[in-house]
């Protein structure tokens, strides 16, 4: 749900996200102008989300997990917390909640990084043991057509790993 002062949050978050994505990146101010945009739109999700990203690039993990928990909490329908915690469970080697938290996040059947959160499942059941488990989710993204045409890449690594378990697809 977006706040009643929209435009005010909106323009917060997309300096945050300028801050962001910057060459050199400039989390401080990332995380500042984030944090600004929960202040002002405590009920939006989207504010968190990023508050979120912005702590766990800066190692953050706890403050990072309990953005992205509020995140999920304001807006259950959306897979990109989710995903963002999976990762950054992955991240401190809680390697069972990563695979919960990728799991509920595929469940809500994301749109955009679909191949990708397969292939991070893939990857910490791999480190699991459960090679198994890893295999079905390599032979999902081996059958996905690319997004768009250069990002080819998950399917092509998936089918790699199912000739790495002496599979075809």
């Amino acid at each position: 749900m977006i706040p009643m002062s929209t435009s005010e949050a909106q323009a917060k978050l997309q300096e945050g996200q300028s801050s962001f994505f910057a060459e050199p990146q400039d989390l401080l101010q990332a995380i500042l102008l984030f944090r600004k945009t929960t202040d002002i739109a405590p009920t939006w999700a989207e504010g968190f989300l990023w508050l979120g990203a912005a702590l766990l690039d800066d190692s953050r993990f706890s403050e990072a997990e309990e953005n992205y928990l509020r995140a999920i909490s304001l807006d259950a329908t959306d897979s990109r917390p989710h995903l963002h915690l999976g990762g950054a469970y992955e991240r401190q080697g809680r390697l069972e909640d990563a695979v919960r938290c990728f799991r509920e996040g595929l469940a809500l059947k994301p749109y955009y990084g679909n191949a990708d959160a397969h292939m991070m499942l893939a990857d910490v059941l791999k480190r699991l043991g459960r090679v198994d488990e890893a295999v079905c989710e390599w032979q999902v993204v081996a059958q996905m057509e690319p997004m768009y045409p250069s990002y080819e890449w998950p399917i092509e690594e998936a089918k790699r790993e199912l000739q790495n378990q002496g599979l075809t697809t």
